[in-house]
């Protein structure tokens, strides 16, 4: 079931899209460190893991990020289609999360991605333990009901007409988590071994 989901051009559209509208908001305006220096585009590669062999999209290959011409700080809007630094996409991290709070079990879902079990192990670890100690979770958790099996709960909870419209609106909501400068909402980020 998760390669029939990742491989809805449609979606992943969508969530390029808006990455790529969050960076032309951002395209231009004043750096927010020094105030001086307008951002500039500095747009770096990526070179996403976790995709299904038959999809080959040029949307994961680029990181829509921006640098100060005057201090060069660099700034990254958020993304539906990153989470931070992480080599994996983000879809794949949530619905990794999602199909084995669901009952899949993690070693089939490693097999049918082709990712390490291990890796798999340790996202469901970050879910349990650092998301929800995290400040970020603190805020959030008041708008859902109490869940315990997060996110799975959490994107079931959300409005929309179909799965992934309530995955859409899950990745819109911690599209936070995908930038390292949020420091309103600091969540302890879980280390990805490369």
């Amino acid at each position: 079931m998760l390669p029939q989901i990742l491989s809805y051009w449609v979606f992943f559209s969508g969530l390029y899209q808006a990455d790529y509208d969050a960076a032309q908001c951002m395209k231009g305006k004043v750096c927010s460190v020094c105030l001086q220096g307008k951002l500039h585009v500095a747009n770096y590669s990526r070179k996403p893991r976790g995709l299904p062999p038959f999809i080959n999209a040029e949307w994961f290959r680029l990181r829509f990020s921006f640098c100060c011409s005057h201090c060069r700080k660099r700034h990254t809007p958020p993304s539906l289609l990153f989470q931070n630094r992480r080599v994996y996409i983000g879809v794949t991290i949530q619905l990794v999360a999602y199909w084995h709070q669901r009952g899949i079990a993690l070693k089939s879902i490693s097999r049918e991605l082709r990712i390490p079990h291990q890796t798999l192990y340790r996202w469901i670890a970050w879910w349990r333990n650092e998301f929800r100690r995290s400040e970020f979770w603190t805020i959030l958790q008041s708008s859902f009901s109490p869940a315990q099996s997060i996110p799975a709960e959490l994107i079931d909870q959300l409005h929309g007409t179909s799965f992934l419209d309530r995955l859409r609106r899950w990745l819109s909501l911690i599209k936070c988590l995908s930038v390292t400068s949020a420091n309103w909402l600091r969540v302890e980020p879980f280390t990805q071994r490369m």
